[in-house]
């Protein structure tokens, strides 16, 4: 499945180049992780708790907090799935099967 769908995001620029700084670190582009974070979630049928918590507030995201949720994405079940050729239809199907629907 080519990628061709476009996610904007307003971030504080000093933010933005901070986990820049950390994405080059690990290797990771932030498209990448965007996608990680995507599939994830459509692996979980959620979004992550921090997401819903406001956990990681802007003020207390320290470089060290950062890091540990992008090794948590990299170490994911779905780092190392291909899903390449999933489509809406396999994922519906996955879904429908877990009960999820």
């Amino acid at each position: 499945m080519a990628a061709t769908s476009m996610v904007t995001a307003r971030l504080d620029p000093a933010l933005k180049k901070q986990a820049g700084d950390v994405l080059k670190r690990a290797n990771v582009t932030e498209s990448e992780l965007v996608r990680k974070v995507y599939e994830y979630i459509v692996y979980l049928g959620d979004v992550p708790e921090f997401v819903k918590t406001d956990e990681y507030e802007v003020e207390d995201m320290s470089d060290n907090k950062f890091s540990r949720l992008v090794r948590a994405i990299e170490n994911s079940p779905l780092a190392k799935a291909d899903l390449s050729n999933a489509t809406d239809e396999s994922v519906a199907e996955t879904l429908a099967e877990r009960g999820d629907v």
